[in-house]
């Protein structure tokens, strides 16, 4: 069974990936630094970004992520992005952002 953290966005956010492997990250703002830490090399972290009312949020990946994908800006979408732990803290994205 994945662990999921619930999130409401912020300015900066910090995820411990020890915490859970799936992060449902409720955007009511922009998120200008996404930081992680405690991430295990090989293990597959979801990101479930759901814009609020107004929609229109962004989420600017540091490089630590590889290939974010940008989500989807309509009012109470919700994009998907799948990522694979590398070494040194990196996530390796291994599909494109899905959008619903």
């Amino acid at each position: 069974m994945r662990r999921t953290v619930a999130i409401d966005a912020a300015q900066t956010v910090l995820i411990d990936a020890a915490l859970g492997e799936t992060f449902q990250i409720h955007l009511v703002t922009s998120i200008k630094h996404l930081r992680l830490k405690n991430v295990t090399p090989g293990q597959l972290y979801v990101f479930l970004l759901t814009q609020d009312h107004a929609g229109k949020h962004t989420v600017t990946w540091l490089p630590q992520v590889r290939n974010g994908a940008m989500p989807n800006p309509a009012p109470h979408s919700t994009t998907v992005q799948t990522c694979i732990a590398d070494t040194g803290g990196i996530l390796e994205v291994n599909i494109p952002g899905t959008h619903f």
